[in-house]
């Protein structure tokens, strides 16, 4: 399978003191889960943008209550 990402679609942020610290948060509140901090940020980013859906093979984003698009 062969995807084309073009750049115009994609955004770049970066991280500060915010979503760090709410990516601190959704660690804690989810320990349960084994969750990396990486996808921590994730969520917190995305929770920050009001994105309710994820384009993924990982389930992780599930377990927090994100809906996952099958990419396949």
């Amino acid at each position: 399978m062969e995807i084309i990402f073009l750049s115009r679609i994609f955004q770049k942020y970066y991280i500060g003191h915010e979503i760090e610290q709410l990516a601190f948060e959704l660690f804690r509140k989810y320990s349960d889960k084994k969750l990396s901090f990486t996808d921590c940020t994730s969520f917190a980013l995305m929770k920050k943008l009001g994105i309710k859906r994820a384009f993924t093979f990982d389930d992780n984003f599930a377990k927090v209550g994100f809906e996952i698009v099958n990419p396949i």
